[in-house]
């Protein structure tokens, strides 16, 4: 919380410095801080200052939730503000103005409960079938369709949190548990992971962060509980030295196999090859290129696998 109320003030305190406090100060004591959103900017003219106003205003949002970067919400929050004051520099005019952008505290919320409210209701409905589903796999699928949604309001109320008045979390015991839900039933999907060959130990962490990019559990190929299985085998082999360098090609095969139904939705193969000065290096490098293949590959096809159905 004190995160929040310090990020809300910093860019008034920041102006405050340099030699400009007083100003700053003065112009932003005729605004109630709890109803209203100030962010200071200074220019070579009174244009200039207004709009490093709300360059800096602009900066701030997404410092608080980077996400919101790349969100239409960011240019909704921003057609919310205005620059009501410019001035020149009180004690050097010559040396520029000075601007307040503001955001009235109230319209904020205006815009932001009612999509939390709208995605709140989406989440209810789309995590609706868990209680029926008893395989993780299934719940995974759903679990996917909802994460979008749960990590577009989470940011959201990230925002609210950082621009409301009361800087308090929106309806934080009805999203709870829509965003525990997911969590937990993306993490309840076991992948049990055999790398057989060369270099085998490099290759499946490789596996294994490109699984967890997905959202699932890497496990051990042991694992009763696995819902999925991936078998990768590794081979390779160097030419004799030429020109100084080892040349070697290795290749993966990966079959995979959705235990929960018994059928194989994934069998292909890659192949890679690395020159270096001695045949362990190159043996290195070429299967570190293969795992490298197999791993993006193997999730790239989990994900189009899940999103099937």
């Amino acid at each position: 919380m004190k995160k929040i109320i310090c990020f809300a003030v910093m860019s008034i305190c920041l102006a405050a410095c340099g030699g400009w406090k007083n100003t700053v100060s003065q112009q932003a004591a005729g605004y109630d801080m709890e109803k209203n959103y100030l962010v200071a900017g200074r220019g070579d003219t009174p244009q200039a200052a207004a709009q490093d106003a709300l360059d800096a205003m602009r900066r701030e949002l997404i410092q608080n939730a980077p996400a919101l970067e790349t969100d239409p919400l960011l240019e909704e929050l921003m057609a919310l503000a205005r620059v009501k004051k410019t001035w020149p520099d009180a004690y050097d005019p010559s040396s520029g103005f000075h601007a307040l952008a503001v955001i009235p505290r109230r319209k904020v919320e205006q815009v932001l409960i009612p999509q939390m409210d709208w995605l709140d209701e989406q989440l209810a409905g789309i995590t609706a079938p868990f209680a029926a589903q008893t395989n993780a796999l299934d719940a995974l699928k759903v679990a996917r369709q909802a994460a979008p949604l749960a990590v577009r309001r989470e940011m959201m109320d990230g925002t609210y949190q950082f621009l409301s008045a009361a800087h308090q979390p929106y309806q934080a015991e009805r999203f709870a548990p829509y965003a525990q839900l997911v969590t937990a039933k993306m993490k309840e999907v076991l992948v049990g992971v055999d790398v057989q060959g060369p270099e085998n130990t490099a290759v499946t962490r490789q596996v294994e962060q490109a699984l967890q990019k997905v959202g699932v559990t890497p496990a051990d190929r042991a694992d009763p509980d696995n819902s999925i299985t991936v078998d990768i085998v590794l081979e390779g082999s160097c030419q004799p030295e030429v020109a100084a360098a080892v040349e070697c090609v290795g290749n993966a095969s990966i079959h995979a196999v959705d235990v929960t139904r018994g059928t194989t939705f994934a069998r292909f193969s890659v192949y890679e090859r690395a020159n270096a000065s001695d045949a362990a290096q190159a043996m290195e490098q070429t299967m570190q290129a293969v795992g490298e293949q197999a791993a993006s590959q193997f999730a790239t096809r989990l994900e189009s696998y899940l999103q099937a159905e």
